[in-house]
């Protein structure tokens, strides 16, 4: 309950203030108008002041280093020595009489400090006049150049001079290179002509390697001929063996059929024994029944008898007598056959002398190709040696040219050298010529300028600053008022 009644009150209290705003809010703001319009009249009233700037930072001037024989650079005066020079008003006489400025009314604010964290001097002059404060800084940097201008010509005539030095050195360095050149051109045009040798003795070789081919081609064609000469001499020996055999095929049919011959003549002699003796037997049976038939006494059935055996005597004679034909024909184609065998045997010789010939030609031919192959395997020796020798003379050149490259290679070593050495010595000369460029009294890091908007008076910020405060000033009074009122209503109860 207690709580419910601190909240209320609190909710009464911020609403009669609200209401002590609202109803001194005339005070209010005729007291925030009247301070807005008073600062700005002011304001407007004042002079405008502007400030010119600028950056600059020492120079350096380049000594040798005793101890490692090298430019270093060393700034030419310390920040400190140039920031109070012109804190001390050390160049505002020079700048006057410059200008030509009446020393009585010029006043010359200059102030330099040092930029934080930055070994940058920082210049500043505050000025009604754009134009003049302008001229001023400007000025000021053109003294400072002068002060230290004898510094500056005395290190920059020493660089010259170290420049010409090492100008004359990459002179020297140039002869030395062009001898160089020289010495190269004249071992290259030795290395062409080894070149131009061994090539003269490559295209030798290559015309020796083509007659060896073509020697090993004619060898080759040789053998071939050989083995074809062999293969033909093989089937001739095989045609005689084949020959010889059929030969003596011939000779065991000829004996064959001299033997059938033989024993057919034996035949045809027993043949013609039984038929004699058969025609002797007839010849005396005849006379033996004709003896019956002249005598008295024929008994006819002897006659019959000796007539039957005189039949049978001639049949069989009749028969004897076509064996005998027979034979006869038999020994007839014998003979013949003998004469077509004696003949092929003939023949047979005939052909085993030719083939004996057509051999022995092979084996002369086959000698005649040895001999040739004999005389190409000469002429591949004699390429071989003729190679072996171009390869001396190639190995013998090979040897100089290495000592030539050799040569070349020490010559391009010293060119390199001399190219490093006068690549050195020019940038050394570069640097030089960079360092007396880069010799001067002062670096100008920002020229002089002057900021657009005046640092005095500031309008914006004294009309804010002025209304943010006649508003505090006037809810103050409105408070204030409101708290006499009530403490006087308070005392008339």
């Amino acid at each position: 309950m207690e709580e419910k009644r601190r909240i209320d009150d609190e909710e009464i209290n911020l609403y009669d203030y609200f209401m002590v705003i609202r109803k001194r809010l005339k005070l209010i703001l005729g007291i925030f108008l009247i301070a807005l319009l008073v600062a700005g009249v002011i304001s407007f009233l004042m002079p405008s002041v502007y400030r010119v700037s600028a950056m600059i930072t020492p120079g350096y001037l380049f000594v040798d280093d005793l101890e490692t024989g090298r430019l270093t650079t060393v700034p030419i005066d310390t920040l400190e020595n140039i920031i109070a020079s012109i804190n001390n008003d050390g160049y505002n006489a020079g700048i006057i009489e410059s200008l030509k400025l009446d020393p009585a009314e010029a006043a010359i604010d200059l102030n330099a400090e040092i930029l934080r964290d930055a070994e940058i001097i920082r210049i500043t002059h505050y000025t009604g006049d754009i134009s003049l404060g302008k001229r001023i800084v400007d000025e000021l940097l053109n003294q400072i150049d002068k002060f230290y201008s004898d510094r500056v010509s005395i290190n920059r005539g020493g660089l010259g001079a170290s420049i010409r030095i090492v100008e004359n050195e990459i002179k020297k360095r140039e002869g030395q290179k062009e001898s160089l050149r020289i010495q190269k051109t004249e071992v290259a045009n030795e290395n062409k002509e080894i070149e131009n040798q061994k090539t003269m003795i490559e295209t030798q070789k290559r015309m020796i390697g083509l007659q060896k081919k073509t020697i090993e081609t004619q060898k080759e064609v040789i053998n071939n001929d050989k083995i074809k000469l062999s293969n033909q001499k093989v089937r001739l020996t095989h045609d005689k063996d084949r020959l010889a055999n059929a030969k003596k095929g011939i000779l065991s049919n000829i004996k064959f059929e001299n033997e059938r011959l033989a024993l057919l003549k034996g035949a045809e002699k027993e043949l013609m024994k039984q038929l004699k003796k058969i025609e002797e037997n007839t010849r005396i049976i005849m006379q033996q029944r004709a003896g019956l038939i002249g005598g008295e006494q024929g008994d006819p059935i002897s006659l019959l008898l000796f007539s039957n055996m005189i039949q049978h005597n001639i049949a069989h004679g009749d028969t004897i007598r076509a064996q005998l034909d027979r034979n006869r024909l038999d020994q007839e184609s014998a003979k013949s056959v003998i004469r077509k065998f004696e003949i092929g045997l003939a023949n047979k010789d005939i052909d085993l002398k030719k083939l004996s010939s057509k051999v022995d030609d092979i084996d002369v031919s086959l000698k005649n190709l040895d001999i040739k192959i004999g005389g190409e395997e000469i002429a591949l020796l004699e390429r071989d040696v003729r190679i072996e020798d171009e390869n001396a003379k190639l190995r013998g050149l090979d040897i100089l040219l290495r000592g030539k490259e050799a040569d070349l290679l020490r010559i391009d070593v010293a060119l390199g050298g001399e190219e490093i050495a006068i690549d050195n010595i020019i940038q050394e000369v570069e640097k030089l010529k960079l360092n007396k460029r880069q010799v001067e009294s002062i670096r100008v890091v920002k020229e002089p300028a002057v900021d657009p908007n005046p640092v005095k008076p500031r309008k914006g910020l004294n009309i804010a600053i002025a209304g943010i405060t006649s508003l505090f000033l006037g809810v103050f009074l409105a408070f204030s008022i409101e708290w006499f009122s009530k403490g006087k209503r308070r005392l008339d109860e």
